[in-house]
């Protein structure tokens, strides 16, 4: 323990007795000490964690520290060095196998949402943390703003709603989505949604995925593609839905790009690394696509970024962020913490 992690431990341990727990070994605050757990929240910058009442559950087991700012990692291992729990905010911060290895007390690492690039996993296996995280939470608020692109495409309302507000009344033609071909890229818990949601508008769905059977897709309800490339060409609407891993980077490459039909709508709500930033750029400069982008290879874009003035929608990696979705992270992380608890006794 270097000086600065004794200064923060001796501190740690005012608050302690400042409301009445006596921590294993301490013996300054009088009575017989126990253990206590400690839990850091690290990136609550929209104070979801800090503004939650069910927060006060996990207080009923430990300390609870909660940050709303984002430490960089050679700082933070000081600041959290004798945490045993941990709760992660998205991707917003990563932590290696030497920051893991930092952490001596962890044990258990809760990440609101389902991909970990940020995590190394393979070595919080190796010394004993057990890693949680929300698989599904965001799968209703994705699949929604999915189709808020789609309809704020088709029927032009961002430039509606500006012609309105300036005091004019274009009416130009717009486009339904139904009888369309919706192609979905991943029919896994997110891709599903979007089919089903799409058969309730009408469309006609397709899917391809790495891993797609036609008994998955069968099941789904949905016809299967026989190629990426075949799924790009029968699409009127191109919707990506993987999670990324090392095959899927880059995966919507010039090849499938080229092979969209001229009009077509390329939506991406999951990750920018799944697409060929250059043959999408390129491929635009044709002015024959319009896009719906929530995710972008830099966030936010260079305000002299070409994808900025691409036709379409763009949101600000939004998708997810929902009072909804919050509400499913926190409950899920409590959950999986008061269990893991009760096990250890």
């Amino acid at each position: 323990m270097n000086r600065r992690q004794w200064f923060i431990g001796r501190n740690r341990q005012r608050k302690l007795c400042e409301i009445g727990v006596h921590d294993q070994g301490a013996r300054d605050c009088g009575g017989e000490p126990h253990q206590v757990h400690r839990i850091a929240i690290l990136d609550d910058w929209e104070h979801r964690w800090a503004d939650s009442s069910s927060t006060d559950r996990l207080r009923q087991h430990a300390l609870v520290e909660i940050f709303d700012h984002h430490v960089e990692a050679a700082e933070l291992t000081d600041r959290i060095y004798d945490v045993d729990i941990l709760i992660l905010n998205r991707e917003r911060t990563a932590l290696d196998a030497a920051a893991l290895r930092a952490l001596p007390n962890l044990r258990l690492i809760y990440n609101t949402g389902t991909g970990l690039p940020h995590l190394n996993t393979t070595a919080a296996q190796e010394l004993g943390i057990q890693v949680f995280s929300s698989p599904g939470a965001t799968a209703q608020s994705v699949a929604e703003h999915t189709f808020a692109l789609m309809l704020a495409a088709f029927h032009r309302i961002p430039q509606l709603d500006a012609d309105v507000r300036s005091g004019g009344f274009a009416r130009p033609i717009i486009r339904d989505l139904g009888r369309k071909t919706l192609a979905v890229l991943g029919l896994g818990t997110i891709g599903t949604r979007v089919a089903h949601i799409g058969q309730a508008f009408g469309m006609d769905v397709v899917a391809w995925g790495p891993t797609l059977t036609g008994a998955r897709a069968e099941a789904a309800g949905v016809r299967r593609a026989v190629s990426l490339v075949d799924l790009a060409r029968q699409a009127d609407i191109f919707s990506i839905h993987l999670r990324v891993v090392e095959r899927t980077i880059g995966i919507v490459d010039a090849t499938v790009i080229d092979a969209l039909r001229p009009h077509t709508l390329l939506i991406n709500t999951s990750r920018a690394k799944l697409v060929d930033r250059a043959a999408l750029l390129q491929r635009l400069t044709r002015g024959d696509l319009q896009v719906g982008l929530d995710v972008f290879d830099e966030e936010p874009p260079a305000l002299d970024d070409a994808i900025r003035s691409a036709p379409g929608v763009l949101t600000p990696h939004i998708a997810w962020m929902t009072d909804e979705t919050w509400d499913r992270f926190i409950r899920s992380g409590i959950d999986a913490i008061e269990s893991a608890l009760t096990r250890q006794g």
